[in-house]
């Protein structure tokens, strides 16, 4: 029998997880906002729970490194 799973940042994430989201249905995260290569962090740590919902929850937490890239791109015309 297959249960609901639903997904959500741990607290452990620290306040990085302010600059993401995540849906609580199919665990996309997401950036919530613009991020600048000169004043944020280089690389962000998430924690992600996954609960599967059966009448005792199963629960188990991944961790995810996000790297943040600078790219240049010339345009020749």
């Amino acid at each position: 029998m297959d249960y609901p799973i639903s997904y959500e940042l741990t607290t452990e994430s620290g306040g990085q997880s302010n600059d993401f989201a995540i849906d609580s249905r199919t665990g996309v995260v997401d950036l919530l906002r613009t991020l600048d290569y000169e004043t944020d962090p280089v690389e962000y740590h998430l924690r992600v729970k996954a609960i599967e919902n059966r009448r005792q929850p199963v629960t188990s937490t991944v961790n995810v490194r996000s790297f943040v890239q600078l790219y240049f791109v010339e345009i020749l015309s």
